[in-house]
């Protein structure tokens, strides 16, 4: 394995809003740096940073979504949770899968804060769903 893996989308491409995205994992350094993809978590935080670096082994947790609750079209998700915000990765980008195998080497199991996982959110909606099913089925019997 190579000690840098590169995971890119849309970098360099002219044009006003073509701001791209990229991740480079540093293993010689023990570094991961994200580019326009890292968002800080503080309230208000409407804009990404534009680098974002911390060490491999600060890493909280690297969460990919389910292939089933991925949009088609859109690709699956992948969220990095770090000391002071998450980045989102999306399949579309080329190295996707090599730079979530090598972080997900470095974070061991999953932990980190609960909401930053973007399945925990599919499940939940699928839980409101059933839970107005039978409330509207025992409505309905009575």
């Amino acid at each position: 394995m190579s000690d840098r893996l590169v995971c890119e989308w849309n970098w360099n491409k002219p044009g006003p809003f073509q701001a791209g995205m990229r991740v480079v994992v540093d293993e010689a350094a023990g570094t991961v740096t994200f580019e326009r993809c890292h968002r800080p978590r503080r309230f208000w935080s409407v804009r990404t940073d534009a680098v974002y670096t911390c060490r491999l082994d600060e890493l909280l947790a690297v969460h990919v979504e389910w292939w089933f609750a991925a949009h088609p079209r859109h690709g699956r998700t992948a969220v990095v949770s770090t000391p002071h915000g998450k980045a989102t990765l999306n399949s579309r980008m080329a190295g996707f899968e090599e730079v979530v195998k090598a972080l997900r080497e470095h974070v061991g199991t999953n932990r980190g804060p609960v909401l930053d996982n973007p399945n925990v959110w599919f499940a939940g909606i699928v839980l409101l769903a059933v839970a107005l099913s039978a409330i509207g089925l025992l409505w309905a019997l009575n």
